[in-house]
């Protein structure tokens, strides 16, 4: 493969035939660094970026190098940086994406999602008050919240997070049967018995078609509760 390699003339190569190489140097022959070198021969100049996001979506699988070098050298920066921020926020690579989460905030077309992903990055990395923060600043209502909530349950604020869920509940309809869901789970793992028997009551009665109410049902005849009557939840 090396001498192979040494006898290829890139001046020569269009930009789908050096493509071509790069994936056979990766699928077939394990030959990562000659990849990322012929790679580096591609001619951005005659690439636009749905050329690079089509290359991005194949190597982000195989290499974190090659998906940087890609990323940096689309036509808008701006969109390169998001592109990036995508693959650590997907890579979970929090050392990188954090900063980058930062810098691509203040594009307002990304900012969003930037303090999104920057929040989640933030979250895996166990820091939740700070990734609180970034939730509130990504303006992603109610995912954000359903975020925030966990985040508060984690810190151990259950008075806070039962109160967002229930903001949720309230003021997000196709949301609320999995808001009251999860305020039952609290009190499930907060061993408040009673507070979870009137939560999954108050599920089958305020939710009775959805899902969540079939999965409070399935709680209910595990504890041995009877249907009706008893307790509903406040």
């Amino acid at each position: 493969v090396g001498q192979y390699y040494a006898k290829l003339d890139f001046a020569k190569m269009e930009n789908a035939l050096i493509e071509r190489l790069v994936r056979a140097l990766v699928e077939s022959n394990d030959e990562m660094a000659m990849a990322r070198n012929a790679c580096d021969k591609i001619n951005h100049e005659q690439w636009n970026d749905d050329d690079r996001n089509r290359f991005i979506d194949w190597v982000q699988y195989r290499d974190r190098e090659m998906v940087e070098m890609v990323c940096r050298r689309m036509k808008d920066p701006d969109y390169g940086k998001y592109r990036l921020l995508r693959y650590y926020h997907w890579q979970r690579i929090a050392d990188k994406g954090l900063p980058l989460a930062d810098e691509v905030a203040t594009v307002p077309k990304y900012a969003g999602e930037a303090y999104y992903m920057k929040g989640e990055l933030l979250e895996h990395s166990q820091r939740w008050a700070d990734a609180i923060q970034a939730y509130k600043a990504s303006n992603r209502e109610p995912d954000s919240l359903f975020r925030i909530a966990e985040c508060m349950r984690r810190l151990k604020q259950t008075t806070q997070a039962i109160a967002q869920l229930r903001e949720i509940e309230n003021f997000f309809a196709p949301q609320a049967p999995e808001a009251a869901l999860r305020i039952a789970w609290i009190y499930r793992d907060g061993k408040e018995e009673k507070q979870f028997i009137a939560a999954l009551r108050g599920i089958l009665k305020k939710y009775p078609r959805s899902g969540q109410s079939s999965t409070a049902h399935l709680e209910l005849e595990r504890l041995g509760v009877k249907m009706g009557g008893g307790v509903d939840a406040d």
